[in-house]
């Protein structure tokens, strides 16, 4: 029986609703105890505190760029068959594509 309730989506979201609550309701005490840490340079966990506080005050982040060169050639053929599907697939799913842009005098 237990089982039972225990996968009910309904006592699943009751459970989870008090649990939102309890941790509110336990802010509180937990910055208290943090700050009784840090009042203690010699705790143990002194270093601990200092980066749980510092996460929250200052988040780190880093940014990544990443540049990717290469060259994609692409013969008159190929051209041709992707142009080709675009249109098979445009009908299939009446889409009207726009008139192709010229350049120079070309298609492109």
């Amino acid at each position: 029986m237990a089982y039972q309730l225990n996968v009910d989506p309904k006592v699943q979201a009751a459970i989870a609703e008090v649990s939102r609550q309890y941790i509110t309701v336990m802010g509180p005490h937990a910055v208290r105890a943090i700050k009784k840490i840090l009042d203690d340079p010699k705790h143990r966990d002194f270093g601990r505190a200092i980066g749980i506080v510092m996460d929250r005050v200052a988040p780190q982040s880093s940014t990544l760029a990443v540049k990717v060169e290469g060259k994609i050639e692409l013969s008159a053929r190929e051209t041709a068959q992707v142009l080709e599907r675009m249109e098979q697939l445009a009908a299939k799913f009446s889409v009207r594509l726009p008139a192709p842009k010229v350049i120079e005098g070309e298609l492109a």
